[in-house]
């Protein structure tokens, strides 16, 4: 499961919520300060530990984006969205969100 957003206070509470379910997120934030806190929010979550990524997802290079969030992880089973710099995320169209 990705969390883009993850180092924000809902995607800290996504985060926690998926570890407690026993599922080991990818939690994605776009600046380097914000993975040690979310390291730190969720560390007696159990039983597993996020899968933490530096990454703007919001970056023009799509594949570049897909590449860095999937290393060492395979398949991800879905997305929680906890942004909405595009809008509201039921409002906008399936364009820009497309690769």
């Amino acid at each position: 499961m990705l969390i883009v957003g993850a180092g924000d206070v809902s995607g800290e509470g996504a985060t926690r919520a998926l570890l407690e379910l026993g599922a080991i997120p990818v939690a994605a934030c776009r600046s380097e300060a914000r993975p040690h806190g979310l390291a730190n929010h969720v560390a007696d979550a159990a039983p597993g530990t996020p899968h933490l990524r530096v990454v703007d997802v919001s970056d023009l290079d799509g594949g570049a984006v897909r590449a860095r969030l999937a290393e060492n992880q395979g398949q991800l089973d879905g997305v929680v969205l906890t942004i909405a710099n595009r809008g509201p995320p039921m409002e906008v169209s399936d364009d820009v969100w497309a690769p």
